[in-house]
């Protein structure tokens, strides 16, 4: 866009409606089985299945378990076959384990603020704090939080096994209550539940402080496990004989791998909301109850390229639901005084080491934010009602800038400005 038509554009932005800024994004979780061992389940042979899987789901945000200790440099490994750039999060290892979590976003679509490490007891659970990267951020300073949680519960079905996984949700939920509000927050993973009643899973749907309630879209409480009736959510295996990667056999029969989300997001009160009935267990198709994925029949809508890709990769299948982010934005009532506020105020234009300004008698104070073209925030500050200066950063490269004016009445002015 040149830059003469910046302005324009961006003021046009500001007093869209906020239906108009309503975008959609696709959150996945997938346990990778040992990605980046040696022998069977190395990289080189990995991602000639991964790719395509990531091309045909596209996820914004998605959560990987399993990837293996012993390859250096290994998430920007996987980096090289995503369907588009992504950043991710830092790994987190401080129980030494041989697999790790991973969690990738969208480069541009979100930023990362913070992690948290929530618990240790077998794998780290981890709290990632993303931000909606909207385009009107540097505006509005407003956008739409998410809080990731990833995780990858206890394994196994014996009691011991069951309580550790109980122990480690209610670390979770206590961590999600300690926030006090009700805010955008998933947690995904393998959880390797077994069933509905089982308490990790009560731990997370139906904690002490209703601050802490995660939901299943899925909403098919029961005995998941070799169970008919939940075909369609069950996520391993879809093999069923083991393969070289030692990954499970015995058919798809069991729902492991799981994608809750707060009261807030399934109700969209901050700004984020559940799209109905978009909850899915990619490649499976609910026809192949303890059957391996390639056996008949074909499934009705996804080619065999990426069903053989599925059966090769891992020994789970991977799943996702999509959400829409509505940020807040500026309404048109908010510029509608625009014009008669921004004669009360004179800038030099263009400006060379200072931004001179001068401000027409008013009892209101002011506060000013100058951003770069690309949206960086540059400098804040407040001004003085008498004419005065804004010094600038030194070293600032010449080129167009933006100066936003408020208020403390709410009102809002932006020029365009030329440093020379």
């Amino acid at each position: 866009m040149r830059l003469k038509q910046l302005l324009p554009f961006l003021l046009w932005m500001i007093a869209c409606t906020a239906n108009a800024q309503t975008d959609t994004i696709r959150i996945t979780t997938y346990n990778l089985l040992h990605y980046g061992r040696p022998q069977a389940n190395r990289y080189t042979l990995k991602n000639t299945y991964l790719q395509p899987i990531l091309a045909a789901v596209r996820p914004t945000i998605i959560c990987f378990n399993e990837i293996d200790t012993t390859l250096p440099g290994v998430l920007d490994t996987i980096n090289k076959v995503m369907p588009y750039a992504m950043s991710h999060g830092a790994v987190h290892n401080s129980t030494n384990t041989d697999i790790l979590d991973g969690l990738f976003w969208k480069s541009g679509k979100f930023r990362l603020l913070r992690d948290t490490m929530i618990c240790n007891y077998v794998r780290d659970i981890v709290a990632y704090d993303l931000y909606y990267d909207d385009p009107l951020l540097g505006i509005s300073h407003d956008t739409v939080k998410l809080k990731v949680i990833t995780a990858h519960l206890k394994s196994s079905n014996a009691v011991p096994d069951r309580n550790t996984r109980a122990t480690e949700t209610q670390q979770v939920a206590a961590y999600l209550a300690s926030l006090h509000d009700t805010v955008n927050f998933v947690m995904l993973g393998d959880f390797n539940l077994y069933k509905s009643s089982e308490a990790a899973y009560q731990n997370l749907i139906n904690p002490a402080d209703p601050l802490a309630r995660l939901n299943d879209p899925a909403n098919m409480p029961g005995n998941w496990d070799g169970t008919a009736s939940f075909a369609a959510v069950h996520t391993q295996s879809p093999r069923m004989v083991q393969l070289s990667d030692e990954g499970a056999s015995g058919g798809l029969d069991s729902r492991f791998d799981f994608l809750l989300v707060s009261d807030a997001i399934m109700n969209g009160w901050k700004g984020m909301k559940y799209v109905p009935n978009t909850y899915t267990v990619f490649g499976n198709d609910g026809l192949h109850f303890n059957k391996a994925l390639t056996d008949t029949p074909a499934h009705p809508t996804l080619p065999t390229t990426i069903i053989q890709a599925l059966y090769s990769n891992s020994d789970h299948l991977p799943v996702y639901a999509d959400f829409t982010l509505s940020p807040k934005v500026i309404t048109p009532n908010a510029i509608a005084t625009l014009t008669s506020w921004k004669e009360k105020i004179t800038i030099t234009n263009p400006f060379g080491a200072a931004i001179h300004y001068r401000i027409a008698q008013s009892s209101s104070s002011f506060s000013y934010r100058l951003f770069s073209q690309q949206g960086a925030l540059m400098q804040t500050g407040h001004l003085g009602q008498n004419e005065s200066t804004i010094a600038i950063p030194a070293g600032m490269a010449p080129g167009l800038y933006l100066l936003l004016l408020c208020d403390d009445q709410g009102n809002s002015a932006i020029w365009k400005l030329m440093h020379d």
